[in-house]
């Protein structure tokens, strides 16, 4: 009879590769602390890549629309003065009373005369009373409050053009002058300022 006898040879071949699959599934088995820190770490910057995005696009996007929402009441107001022989009368009631400003800008019912930009800074509209700029009352102001740094410089040079004078915090900017803006619009986020109408 016949005897059969196991093959060491293959036996221990088998119990290598048993053993070397083994040793590679344990290493393959969880990530490392390091490799979580570092996933973490990417992943917050990511996040805030995203955030500082968003949060300029944000900036961006009011920039223009109070701009825009500037603009829409000038034009309003001078349409609806344009057969008159001054801009007496004008404030902010009026303003309101007779719709010549986005409904973004009002804030409350038709009877309060608060109106405010998205920046949150109040809005106020007057007649030049005192004729600083010529007659009494030929002239009308427009002086925005709580504009950003940003927002300043552009409005006070890229709308230069459409007014007889702007003034940052009381300091009149003239043409295309983006460094006096710059200068005078000195506060990160609470500059004020003044637009005269032509």
């Amino acid at each position: 009879m016949k005897h059969r006898y196991p093959n060491k040879a293959s036996s221990g071949e088998n119990a290598f590769f048993i053993e070397g699959n083994h040793s590679k599934s344990k290493s393959q088995g969880g990530w490392t602390a390091g490799e979580m820190l570092i996933t973490l770490i990417a992943v917050l910057l990511f996040a805030l890549a995203g955030y500082f995005a968003w949060q300029m696009s944000r900036n961006s996007s009011n920039v223009a629309e109070v701009r825009q929402s500037l603009m829409i009441t000038k034009s309003n107001i001078e349409r609806l003065f344009s057969n008159q022989p001054s801009y007496s009368g004008l404030d902010n009631a009026l303003v309101v009373r007779a719709k010549l400003a986005p409904s973004s800008m009002v804030m409350g019912d038709m009877d309060s005369s608060a109106i405010t930009t998205k920046f949150g800074g109040q809005v106020i509209f007057a007649s030049d009373t005192a004729g600083t700029y010529g007659a009494s009352n030929a002239h009308y102001l427009i002086t925005v409050e709580d504009i950003p740094q940003d927002a300043c410089i552009e409005y006070a040079t890229y709308t230069r053009n459409d007014w007889v004078d702007v003034l940052v915090e009381g300091t009149s900017i003239s043409e295309e002058d983006v460094a006096a803006a710059s200068s005078a619009c000195s506060s990160p986020e609470q500059n004020e300022l003044v637009f005269v109408s032509r």
